[in-house]
């Protein structure tokens, strides 16, 4: 889904078996998402190369990383005045593997 900041009603909504794989409809769910707006992904969501993409097009993506992803903390951003928000991080990813398609390798951070 795809949530419309002025007006906080849905503008894009795919609903689907849990069966299809996200990394399936999510370029076509994230089409058209602008510069300063947030993509927020669900935990299993790890195609980086898409997430790349978005980065360098100046989105923000929001995620909870899987149990057994390896990262390490880049950087640690000053905390938000929301006491919601419990961290705010810049990671990279440790397998070498990614290391091209992390963000630093692609414009972002």
């Amino acid at each position: 889904m795809r949530l419309d900041l002025h007006s906080l009603l849905p503008c894009f909504v795919l609903v689907e078996s849990a069966k299809a794989a996200d990394s399936i409809r999510a370029a076509e769910v994230c089409v058209g998402v602008k510069a300063d707006e947030i993509a927020i992904f669900d935990r299993a969501y790890v195609d980086f190369t898409h997430l790349c993409a978005l980065n360098e097009d100046g989105v923000f993506c929001v995620t909870r990383s899987k149990e057994a992803l390896s990262f390490r903390v880049v950087k640690k951003l000053p905390k938000a005045a929301d006491k919601r928000i419990l961290r705010d991080q810049l990671a990279m990813l440790k397998n070498k593997d990614s290391v091209p398609i992390t963000p630093s390798r692609c414009g972002g951070c």
